[in-house]
Formats: C-alpha cells, structure tokens, sequence
C-alpha cells in the first residue's frame, strides 16, 4: 500500500502545477510569484501580486504616486499544523492489529472507506478519449483531490470523516482547527502583520491593510477568496501527511513488522507501530508586526555601518537600519560577521554596505554617501518592543493558574513594574531626541488569552522578554553614548532575569 496508494512527489508535483496557473485569491489583483515553505510546525506562503486590475468604486484605476500598479506582498503562515493534527500523527503512530480493520476509524479518515489504490493524476481516460469513471472509492484526508485542473475540487475540501471525537475534512481543518499568521506589504508602505488568526480574520485584515496604509478607499473595494489563498498550503500540509504516513509504513516493512498486502489483500495488518512523533516543540517564530525569518525574503534589506578595530580582531557596528524584525536581522549579522570572505573587506575607517538576503544568501554591496540611520526609528521599535511585552505580561499576571499560582503572579508583576519605568524612559527619550513618540495605535500581536501555569508561563515570559532585549541591542549603536549606557544597565538587568532567574527554576 505505502508505495502503490500514495506518491508524494505527485502531490507536490500538483501543487507546484497549481502554483503557475492558480486564479488570485485576491481580487484586482495578479499573481506574479508564488512560493510554499515549510519549517517546523510552520507552513508559509508567499504571494507577489500586481494590482493590474485593481480599481475604485467609481471604476477608475488604483496606481502608485508614479501611475504604476500596485505591487503587494502577502505572506500567509500556518503555525501549528503538527498540534492542529496531533490525534491524526498519534493515531497513526499507535496503529495495532486490533484496530486496522477495514472498517477502521482512522485509516477510513486518511484513505476513504474502500482504500482501493488512489490515482493522483488528473482525470484519467480510455484509448478513445473517454472519461474512466473511479467507482467505489472513498478518498480520505491522504487521496482526496484538493485540486484538480488548476482549480479547487470544493466538494472534496468539504468531504467530513470522524474521528478521535472530531470531524476531520481540509475545510474543517483550514477553518476550525489552524491558526493563522498574516503580513502584507505594498510597495512604498509600511508593512502591517499579525498573528494567532482565523484564516476568515485574515481575508478582512487583507482588505483593512490596503484601507490603512491608503491603497484603497474601501475594504468593499477588494474581495479575498480565503479558500483559494490557503489552497497550496492545504495541499503541503496534505503532502506531509503522505509523507508521515508512508514513512510510517515503509519502516515497519523493513523491520519484517508489516504484511504487505498482495493484490487480492484489502486489508492492512500492523505491529507495534511507532512512527517518528511530529516535533511538538517547533515554535512559530513571532511575527511582531514585521518580515519574521519564513518572510517576504526578498523585501529583506539591511544596512550597517562597519570597521575594525585597531590592533585586535574585533568589529565594530557603528549604525545599523533594516526592514524586518529586529532579532532576526541579529542573527543575520552574526552569520554574515562569521564569513571570513566578508571579514577580509573591512577595513579601520567606517564602511556602509547595503545587504540584500533571499534564499540564495547573502547580496553585499558597499555603499558610497548612504542616507544615515535614523536613530529615532530604532529608538520607536525598541519602544513598541517594550510595550508589546508589557501588556501581554498583564495578560499572564491576570490569567496566573496552577498550584504556583502566586509565583507566575508575582514574577509578571515585577516584569511588567520595570518594564513600565523603561517605557516611560524611552517615550522622554524621543521627545527629546526626536521631537515626538511614535504612534500609539501601532499593532500588538496578544499571546493567547488563557489559564498560564507556572513552568508555561516561564516559556511565554521568555518569548515576549527576548524581542525587547533584542531591540535595545539593535537600537544600541545608533544611539549617542549617554544612551547607551542607560541601554547597558537595561541589557544586564533583562539577561540576568532570563539567564538566570527564569532559565533555573524551569523543570
């Protein structure tokens, strides 16, 4: 069965045939590129469109400043595929002969009711030309036809098995069971993301971004097909299963555990079954209203200013700016700053480059009369930094459950006491430097609203400590000297509490 049901590559083979001639899911807008990633528990679609056709309400064209259409980015994430399907991978990794039979509830959930070998190709025909109809066959979550001819099989994405208590069909999946993170960037504005979202939520927030940042007048303007938008990832997530699945079985034929059915076998027979588990562990990364790592890859740019300091190997980063979230341009630096080729190029006098990232690596152009860093615009990120982590500090404070009830109580209370002295320093800070704050009514992505017990909640208060310690340090050398030092006394007292305090009472 592992090798005459099921083929993953024709699975990704669709999708990547889906993928060229796929209709937009947005409207007004063409597709230019499209990509799938998968990483951990996070699958990512990327989407390039070109407003070619987008148009107001009275019909007139919407173009740039310059009479161009609209270019638009939209990254889509899946961030908890693996635990969204954990009763299916558990399933499948307690398999036994007592419960495979025909009729059995999970295997009628992956491979339909019959599980006769599934075609993945299109629809098949005889030597004239005509349609060979599939006759009893009951396509489970594994065969069913997400789509079919450069469209989208609906009725299949609608097809409902049960099981382990839960109704399991794609659209059920895709709408009831993932959550969803969501960043959109136009040409020439701001970018705007969010996460933690339904993928209904997400269609509207499409709609909303283009309102905000001026592109059009009104959400009604433009429509988004969500079904359409989430489809590749539908299908990736469909492929992994096979995957795991195959896998599973494949494994327990060469350990002589599995009777590999002959042509005239229905039925499956299995021993102790104990595929690899899915990584529960693998974490989303935080999109923090910015291009995360698994983002809009081409739109990553950084520019900083190097040099080395005389007599030692040291380097010295003396202005830094970027367009995505601090703490990963931090781990791009110190990848790039371990490549001797790059190391070899600085000199002692201060030198700008320009670096562009995508997933070939790193393009690094040295930069004569650049614009300089604007302190104030990493000052105002290490400001929201700190106001994200404040509030959703609250939230943990407020919603502290457990025998150790107390200690997550007290231990966010006194994170979110300092941090709210540090973000009353860093508001007088630009006022003084900058003439103004930035503005209050920037995103703020919230953990989930639930009961946190005490060794969860020590990994929460990680996540939302981390990205501030993350943006003082990005901030840090675009500051004058009298900020830095403030910044230093910050950096000591917040890595101690993670390093030490935090880090030694988890289990």
């Amino acid at each position: 069965m592992a090798d005459s049901c099921f083929s993953l590559n024709t699975l990704l083979g669709w999708l990547k045939g889906f993928l060229n001639q796929m209709p937009s899911p947005v409207s007004g807008f063409d597709i230019l590129d499209a990509k799938v990633k998968e990483k951990g528990d996070v699958f990512s679609s990327l989407f390039s469109f070109d407003g070619a056709n987008l148009k107001d309400t009275n019909g007139n064209d919407i173009t740039d400043v310059n009479g161009n259409p609209i270019q638009l980015n939209v990254l889509l994430q899946v961030l908890n595929f693996k635990k969204a399907m954990q009763p299916i991978f558990k399933g499948i990794n307690s398999l036994n002969p007592d419960n495979v039979g025909q009729e059995s509830e999970l295997l009628t959930c992956l491979l339909g009711k019959d599980r006769p070998d599934f075609n993945f190709a299109d629809e098949q025909k005889d030597e004239e030309g005509n349609a060979i109809e599939n006759t009893g066959t009951t396509d489970g979550l594994l065969g069913v036809k997400l789509i079919q001819g450069g469209n989208i099989v609906e009725a299949n994405y609608k097809k409902v098995w049960n099981y382990a208590g839960k109704q399991w069909s794609w659209e059920k999946i895709a709408n009831d069971y993932l959550s969803y993170g969501l960043e959109c960037k136009a040409e020439g504005q701001q970018y705007g993301g969010i996460q933690n979202q339904s993928l209904d939520k997400c269609g509207g927030l499409i709609s909303e971004y283009l309102v905000k940042v001026g592109v059009i007048a009104d959400e009604s303007e433009v429509q988004v097909d969500v079904m359409t938008l989430v489809s590749p990832l539908l299908v990736r997530m469909q492929a992994y299963l096979v995957d795991y699945y195959t896998s599973a079985i494949e494994k327990y034929i060469k350990q002589g555990k599995y009777n590999k059915p002959t042509e005239d076998e229905n039925e499956v027979k299995f021993e102790d079954l104990e595929a690899e588990e899915p990584d529960e562990d693998a974490q989303a990364d935080a999109i923090d209203n910015t291009f995360g790592e698994e983002g809009i890859n081409n739109a990553k740019q950084i520019s900083v200013t190097l040099h080395k300091i005389t007599g030692t190997s040291e380097i010295k980063m003396t202005a830094i700016k970027a367009n995505y979230n601090p703490s990963n341009v931090l781990d791009d630096m110190e990848e790039l700053l371990e490549q001797d080729e790059f190391i070899d190029t600085l000199t002692e006098e201060p030198q700008t480059y320009t670096i562009n990232i995508d997933d070939d690596g790193f393009d690094i152009d040295r930069c004569e009369g650049c614009q300089e860093c604007d302190p104030c615009e990493s000052l105002g990120e290490a400001l929201k930094a700190a106001i994200r982590a404040y509030r959703n500090l609250y939230i943990v404070h407020w919603l502290s459950s457990g025998n150790d009830m107390m200690k997550t109580h007290l231990l966010a209370e006194e994170m979110y006491g300092q941090l709210i002295q540090e973000i009353d320093t860093l508001g007088e800070l630009m006022v003084e430097k900058c003439g103004t704050i930035i503005d209050p009514n920037f995103p703020c992505e919230y953990i989930e609203v639930k009961p946190f017990e005490f060794q969860e909640s020590l990994d929460v208060i990680k996540s939302l400590i981390q990205p501030y310690i993350d943006a003082i340090d990005f901030a840090y050398c675009n500051q004058d000297s009298d900020i830095q030092s403030v910044f230093d006394e910050w950096l000591r007292y917040w890595k101690k509490q993670l390093n030490y305090f935090v880090e030694r009472q988890e289990i």
